[in-house]
């Protein structure tokens, strides 16, 4: 049995109603009107163009034609309406438009036909040759969804639990944009008219409307302004335009300094003389210690290590190097970056140890603090006339320039 019901709040100029259906009713199925191989079409709800709501209470079912005798073909199910100003209401009738028989083999794919001005496709249909029924079909989606609400009879929409909050998600086909309407329930008794719900998200392949009116893009720039909560996350990488002087500029790396004077070194075999250690001539055991400051986030470079020798005629060689400690664990530490400085007579300088990865190939490459591991410079060496003034340590970390 087919009932058709014109919506009498529905204006009857049919683009004043597409206009009202973005925001209150789409066209085309509501639910039901799946087609089957054999070509029945289960009972269900359809909404036209011009607001009549066409309800098949029972399955129709249309003549499913033969496959082609070699060829494949796809078919389209329609249903045929157009409305009339007229007491009844003009029916639905329902048919198939058959598709040109082909290989089905690229490039000549069997296609579906168009679907015929004053119809609304229900379905395509794949047929085989020699076939008696569809071997596959694609039926139209059911566009519209509900949470704690429903549509009644006379097309409001009602909230069944009127303590608890509801929601409407449906597709409009006037212009492919999928909406989604929310009502926060409270205060409502059951079964109350909620018509008035508010749209809160729509979707269409422009995109989403509320970011895109709250957040214009302009220029490839973003010109409204973005807030986040504390659970607002990037999950995929930002795009700034580089071309446009008013976006954050990023360095590639910060670089900055700290100095650690001689006092801030510490050592058993180094006699220390109010601003420097003097090496002690117990041969090249002798060791020491200078902690390095830890910045977490940030990366050591290299160490500058400012020694002096004080022979004005023979050179002396300094051993340097780094070593990283496990708090708790020193059996576990381990040594890297050595290298070997020769001290010319009557000199002071500064010279520059790279950091260098401790594994094989042992090429350079910056340490990275992290926050259970101590990392100390150590100085050794035989002679007495050299002596440590200090060292710079030099660190990058990412961050924005400023």
């Amino acid at each position: 049995m087919q009932k058709r019901t014109f919506d009498y709040r529905a204006p009857r100029s049919a683009t004043m109603f597409n206009e009202l259906a973005k925001g209150i009713m789409p066209v085309g199925i509501w639910d039901g009107f799946t087609v089957s191989p054999d070509g029945t079409i289960s009972a269900g709800i359809f909404f036209s163009s011009e607001g009549v709501k066409i309800e098949e209470t029972e399955a129709v079912s249309v003549v499913v034609p033969e496959g082609h005798a070699t060829l494949h073909r796809v078919d389209k199910i329609v249903m045929r309406y157009e409305f009339e100003q007229s007491i009844p209401v003009p029916v639905a009738t329902y048919e198939v438009i058959q598709g040109e028989p082909t290989t089905d083999i690229w490039p000549d794919l069997a296609m579906a036909p168009a679907t015929p001005e004053g119809a609304y496709s229900l379905a395509t249909a794949h047929m085989d040759p020699l076939g008696t029924e569809w071997t596959s079909v694609s039926s139209a989606s059911k566009r519209v969804t509900y949470f704690n609400c429903y549509h009644d009879s006379s097309l409001y929409l009602r909230i069944i639990n009127g303590a608890e909050p509801a929601m409407l998600l449906f597709l409009s086909c006037s212009d492919n944009r999928w909406f989604l309407m929310m009502h926060n329930g409270g205060e409502v008794e059951n079964d109350g008219d909620i018509s008035g719900i508010a749209t809160v998200l729509s979707i269409s392949a422009d995109g989403v409307a509320e970011i895109i009116n709250k957040m214009p893009l302009s220029g490839g720039t973003f010109s409204g302004p973005v807030e986040f909560d504390d659970s607002a996350t990037f999950n995929d990488a930002a795009t700034f335009n580089s071309e446009d002087p008013t976006f954050p500029a990023f360095d590639d790396w910060v670089t900055f300094t700290r100095h650690v004077p001689a006092a801030g070194a510490n050592s058993a075999d180094w006699v220390f003389a109010n601003f420097y250690w003097r090496a002690i001539t117990s041969g090249p055991g002798t060791l020491l210690i200078v902690p390095i400051p830890q910045y977490v986030g940030a990366e050591l470079v290299s160490v500058d290590i400012d020694c002096n020798n004080d022979d004005a005629a023979i050179s002396y060689d300094v051993e340097v190097g780094l070593s990283k400690i496990p708090y708790g664990d020193y059996a576990s530490a381990v040594d890297f970056s050595e290298e070997t400085f020769s001290i010319p007579g009557s000199t002071q300088e500064f010279n520059n140890l790279v950091i260098k990865d401790p594994e094989d190939p042992f090429g350079p490459l910056p340490y990275a603090f992290v926050d259970n591991e101590m990392l100390v410079l150590k100085l050794k060496t035989g002679a007495d006339k050299i002596m440590f003034w200090g060292a710079r340590f030099n660190y990058r970390r990412k961050q924005i320039a400023i």
